[in-house]
């Protein structure tokens, strides 16, 4: 009937906006964005590609982790977003904003499916709206929390000028292509081989940044 229909798409809400949430909560914890830049040498002489060092650097909505690698040790720094890179600093600002927004108006939501499930309060609302006034609010309701919800992610595709006004003498990858990966030659290197001899090598840098896969 009219009322197991209420029922089933109450239980529906409730059960779209619990993931809702889940992920909502999951953006703020993991990292949004990631460069890499890795030093690799080549050669004749090498059974294999070899690992020189590298700096990867994951961007999240509160900070950013840099991780530095060389001779296999690996340096990890945490730094909260701050005047050091105000740019990027409000685009991620304004991402957990609507974060927030988007949590607030599922919670109301939520509230508001749970008070429908009990039929006294659902009858008088239906009284005093009517179905369509119902329906509407509803959907009005669901439209905010999408349009909340996807404001963060158009704020991320300006990260590259944010990356090129924050970074000084930055003219190339992250500062103006939102992802994508280059290789560039760096000619001859001198490396030790698994048989403790220097040989010459090729050096080659592996630049690559995007969105992360959090």
């Amino acid at each position: 009937g009219e009322m197991s229909y209420f029922t089933r798409l109450t239980c529906a809400s409730l059960f779209l906006s619990t993931a809702l949430v889940a992920i909502l909560i999951a953006a703020v914890t993991l990292d949004w964005y990631k460069s890499s830049y890795v030093f690799k040498a080549r050669g004749e002489k090498l059974q294999d590609t070899v690992f020189i060092n590298s700096t990867q650097v994951w961007y999240g909505v509160t900070g950013y982790d840099t991780h530095i690698t060389v001779n296999g040790v690996t340096r990890k720094t945490w730094t909260d977003w701050g005047r050091n890179m105000p740019r990027s600093f409000e685009i991620f600002h304004v991402i957990l904003a609507f974060i927030l927004v988007a949590l607030i108006e599922i919670f109301f939501f939520m509230l508001c499916s749970v008070l429908l499930l009990i039929q006294g309060i659902r009858n008088k609302v239906l009284f005093h709206l009517g179905l369509y006034w119902f329906r509407f609010w509803r959907a009005l309701g669901a439209f905010l929390i999408l349009i909340a919800c996807l404001i963060p992610f158009f704020m991320l595709l300006d990260i590259n000028n944010a990356f090129s006004s924050d970074i000084l003498y930055c003219e190339l990858g992250q500062c103006k292509r939102f992802q994508d990966s280059i290789t560039e030659e760096r000619g001859a290197y001198t490396i030790t081989n698994s048989e403790g001899k220097q040989v010459q090598a090729s050096l080659s840098v592996f630049d690559s940044w995007g969105p992360s896969a959090g």
